[in-house]
């Protein structure tokens, strides 16, 4: 599992990019251990655009639903806290 920004960012990245185009790529290197790293690329799937948004809005929709749900901030702040986010959690107390 990711814990770090740019390890998040890889992680996207590389979904993206192997749904959305047809070229080769490779597991960037600020992506997390657990990404495979083969000596062979990656080829993307170039995925039409209707494919695309029923991963990306439709299966969101359908597991989350299609109103925003309230956040409670105080929590999102001890958990942040909790995770070591000082920074994250300060911010998070300013809005509640």
């Amino acid at each position: 599992m990711s814990r770090t920004i740019e390890e998040h960012a890889a992680r996207v990245w590389m979904l993206r990019t192997f749904l959305e185009t047809s070229g080769e790529f490779r597991t960037p290197l600020e992506a997390d251990e657990l990404l495979t790293r083969y000596e062979l690329p990656f080829v993307g799937l170039d995925l039409p655009t209707a494919a695309l948004k029923k991963i990306y809005f439709e299966n969101f929709r359908r597991l989350y639903g299609a109103e925003p749900r309230g956040v409670d901030v105080g929590a999102a702040a001890k958990a942040a806290e909790k995770q070591g986010h000082t920074g994250v959690a300060e911010a998070l107390k300013k809005l509640g």
